[in-house]
């Protein structure tokens, strides 16, 4: 992506439409024909990214890429980034915030392992030169600068497309945003020449958005247009999903006309939008500051993808950025990371894969660990270091008589309490208050096991620990952190530290490990044993082997059946839902109903082999739930609780008074229907 002011030490740190360029308005409504997309693949993508050598290596980020595969994601695009000290210079080189080419094997080796393949795209970017950005790498040069940065840089673009070529990368980028040099066309197709002879594999590059992607050149040396789609979309900060869709139009003109001018598919080499207010407006400012918006990333996410999706010439998406912390995101983070934010779950819709849930279930205080009432539990130590430690506090306290104080010392000293070995299979999280004596202080809890090896770190002011309250000085806020974020889950837990990365003092009290209270929070979800549709049309025809459920109106009457076989319950009914799969739109999703287990015209049970209209249960009486418009690639949820008593099979019809009809994936189909219940005591 764009970054006008890159500060080396941040990647070391971090361990509508207003106006169009004459191109553009030159190509758009050319009238020229579409062009067909070059292949049947869709490229279904992600960026993943890290600026320090080591860190694609980790278990974390192993973990991280396992749960971008997740998604619903096909293909992955590997960045590596070389550098340049300045604008000016010509000489492109690794430094300390270059990924070390064992790393890249690494990251390659283990998305083939979960079934992704990989894009290849190194980046060139200004070590030390904040205030300018790769895209005006060149505005200044001479002949002989020219020749010295493209001899620099064959050098670097071609030491990855060997590395790619031998380990068997599926695509490869030769070159990302670099607009200042767009224009040295022989000197680019000397490049992609040498790239070619190196990898046997398709090649793109990925030209920025704002003119670059329709006056570049040399784009039938390549075999995708890349496009990093960061386009403006408006200039309020909550726009509609109507207003987006219209902001939408002229870029699919535009880029429709371009894939036609050069008969090539368009990937989008990047595409995506912080949680902020207002992302819409710059979706490649990167640092901008703003108030949480997790309801705009979604929009924004669901309206570039409705935009695009079914273009001829859309070859694909690579959303920016999925991070190797496996943690990244979350619902109060303002970044480009959809983890835990709703833009996931609009991903994984797209992208086929089912929604996650982000809550977390309450805590069972009937099955817990003290680690601190009042007084240290036995089995527990002191091992703190850089802090004075009262672990019989009075000044400050949350519950009974005393708790904790640590006055730091040095930054990046901890309270530590250490323990020969606690088996935290019984437990789901750690559990604590905590008081600090000023604003600004960051604290951390790190987590060891029985070898006192670190575990992994988590900052106690994530949201996700905290219910969304924010920690703020001279209050005490209950901290819940589960233990698999802090790695661990299921093991032998050698000690926890709550570390300060500052001087200063802090408390802490009634720390424990603590149970989840799983019964209210263990959804039980069920497909069907059968389903299928019947059609007034064809009444004595069988459709129950088919891929799609399908509902019209009564005109031309097309209704769909579902049946649950419900176990496994052996509590309350709290909620039931019916959720379906949209792959054919419509301005009416259908209502739902209740119906008999048996056939209509018999007392036996409907089968979907034998289902026809002509036998096909009675749907009639008030329906459980109803839907209005409904969008292609998007799960579409009923409320039939009122259903569903408990264990037993359950029957539903479904139908629509609607002309048109919407078609949903049957359970024949890639992604099947569900009903979910939530049951508790």
């Amino acid at each position: 992506m764009e970054r006008k002011r890159i500060v080396k030490r941040r990647f070391i740190h971090l361990a509508f439409w207003l106006s169009l360029p004459l191109a553009i308005l030159t190509l758009a409504g050319s009238g020229r024909p579409p062009a067909a997309r070059a292949q049947t693949e869709m490229q279904k993508g992600f960026s993943y990214a890290t600026w320090w050598p080591g860190n694609y290596s980790t278990p974390d980020a192993d973990l991280a890429l396992a749960r971008l595969a997740d998604t619903g994601v096909t293909w992955v695009s590997v960045i590596v980034t070389q550098y340049q000290d300045n604008l000016n210079s010509t000489a492109i080189a690794p430094t300390e915030g270059t990924p070390t080419d064992a790393d890249v094997v690494h990251v390659i080796d283990e998305a083939h392992q979960l079934g992704l393949k990989v894009m290849l795209k190194p980046h060139v970017d200004l070590w030390d030169d904040p205030a300018h950005w790769r895209g005006e790498i060149g505005l200044n040069f001479n002949a002989t600068q020219w020749n010295n940065w493209f001899t620099s840089y064959r050098t670097f673009i071609n030491h990855y497309a060997d590395l790619a070529d031998a380990h068997g990368v599926e695509q490869f980028a030769v070159g990302v945003e670099l607009s200042g040099t767009e224009a040295q066309e022989t000197q680019w197709r000397t490049t992609i020449a040498g790239v070619r002879a190196r990898f046997s594999g398709p090649i793109t590059y990925a030209a920025n958005h704002s003119g670059d992607e329709t006056s570049l050149t040399w784009w039938d040396a390549v075999d995708l247009i890349g496009v990093d789609a960061y386009y403006p979309l408006s200039n309020v900060n909550n726009p509609t999903p109507s207003q987006l869709a219209a902001a939408w139009e002229p870029i699919v003109d535009l880029l429709a006309d371009l894939a036609a001018a050069w008969d090539k598919p368009i990937i989008f080499t990047e595409v995506g939008y912080r949680s902020i207010d207002g992302a819409n407006k710059h979706p490649w400012d990167w640092q901008i500051g703003g108030t949480v918006d997790l309801v705009e990333q979604a929009d924004l996410y669901q309206a570039a993808l409705a935009a695009v999706y079914d273009e001829p010439w859309f070859a694909g998406a690579y959303w920016w950025n999925w991070d190797v912390d496996p943690l990244q995101g979350g619902p109060c983070g303002v970044g480009y990371e959809i983890y835990d934010k709703p833009a996931e779950n609009v991903l994984r819709a797209w992208y086929g894969a089912p929604p996650r849930s982000f809550d977390l279930p309450p805590a069972d205080y009937d099955t817990k660990l003290d680690i601190y009432t009042d007084a240290i539990a036995s089995g527990w130590q002191n091992w703190s270091w850089d802090a004075t430690v009262n672990l019989a506090a009075t000044n400050q306290v949350y519950s009974g008589a005393r708790s904790i104080s640590a006055a730091i010392n040095q930054p990046w000293g901890a309270l530590y309490l250490h323990h020969n070995g606690v088996n935290t299979t019984p437990y789901t999280y750690l559990e604590f208050y905590a008081r600090l004596s000023s604003a600004g202080q960051e604290i951390s809890v790190v987590s060891f096991d029985d070898g006192d090896e670190v575990l992994r770190e988590r900052p106690i002011g994530d949201c996700r620990y905290t219910g969304g309250v924010p920690i703020t000085a001279g209050t005490w806020t209950r901290v819940r952190l589960p233990l698999a974020h802090l790695a661990a889950d299921g093991r032998v837990l050698g000690g926890v530290a709550i570390q300060a990365a500052q001087t200063g003092t802090f408390w802490v009290d009634e720390l424990r490990l603590v149970a989840a209270d799983t019964d209210v929070y263990a959804p039980i979800i069920l497909t069907p044993t059968d389903d299928g549709y019947v059609s007034a049309a064809k009444p004595n025809t069988k459709y129950g082997n088919q891929k799609t459920l399908r509902v019209k109106d009564a005109a031309k009457d097309v209704t769909s059946y579902l049946k649950f076989d419900v176990a496994g319950i052996s509590g309350s009914v709290l909620s039931a839902t019916l959720r379906l799969y949209v792959t054919n739109p419509g301005p009416d999703g259908g209502a739902v109903y209740g119906v008999s287990n048996t056939y209509g015209s018999s007392a036996a049970p409907w089968l979907e082999s034998g289902l026809t209209w002509n036998n096909a249960p009675v749907i009639a009486g008030t329906p459980l739930d109803s839907v209005a418009a409904v969008a292609r690639n998007q799960w579409v949820e009923w409320d039939v609780t009122p259903a569903i008593a408990g264990n037993g099979v359950y029957s539903f019809g479904l139908r629509n008074g609607s002309g048109n009809i919407v078609h949903y994936t049957s359970a024949e189909g890639v992604v099947r229907p569900e009903l979910v219940i939530e049951w508790g005591p």
